[in-house]
């Protein structure tokens, strides 16, 4: 009994990786394809949803801004008293390394808290680059749209003949 197989993978391809750099995994394609699939909805004229969901987004941010910046401060005071009552103490004692071990945390809490506002500033920084693409495109869109509504009107022409003749 004679069989016969067909592969259509070249064997010398696949082990130089085809030569035309690495491809992209299943998971950048997945990301791709859930991204466009998210904004493409939203692109023509169906933006409602997204600007609520955007506002509400916005004001959790600027909840959390503000209350990172409300606990760096108390962390920087509580550093800064810590550090007061550390130096009026003796050496070598409990009460000298519970307030050395506040004073570290406090100092840790706020740069932890310091961290998180300059990572909502730039991702500030971001959304307004991308609301500016964004609003750049559809000004560019609606001119276009204006500009064939113009040309259409000055030569006369209909709605009826974008429509495909029978």
């Amino acid at each position: 009994m004679h069989k016969m197989m067909c592969n259509s993978v070249d064997p010398a391809g696949a082990a130089s990786g085809g030569g035309t750099g690495a491809p992209w995994n299943s998971f950048q394609g997945w990301v791709l394809g859930l991204v466009i699939s998210l904004i493409l909805p939203f692109y023509r004229n169906k933006w409602g949803p997204l600007v609520s969901i955007k506002r509400k987004v916005d004001m959790a941010v600027n909840t959390v801004e503000a209350v990172a910046e409300a606990v760096e401060k108390v962390a920087e005071k509580m550093e800064d008293i810590a550090d007061d009552i550390a130096d009026n103490l003796p050496d070598n004692g409990k009460l000298k390394d519970a307030v050395l071990f506040i004073e570290k945390v406090a100092h840790e809490t706020a740069k932890d808290a310091h961290l998180l506002d300059d990572f909502i500033e730039k991702v500030e920084e971001v959304e307004e680059k991308v609301e500016s693409f964004l609003e750049g495109s559809v000004q560019e869109n609606e001119a276009e749209k204006e500009e064939t509504k113009t040309i259409k009107s000055s030569t006369g022409a209909d709605d009826e003949d974008d429509q495909p003749k029978k």
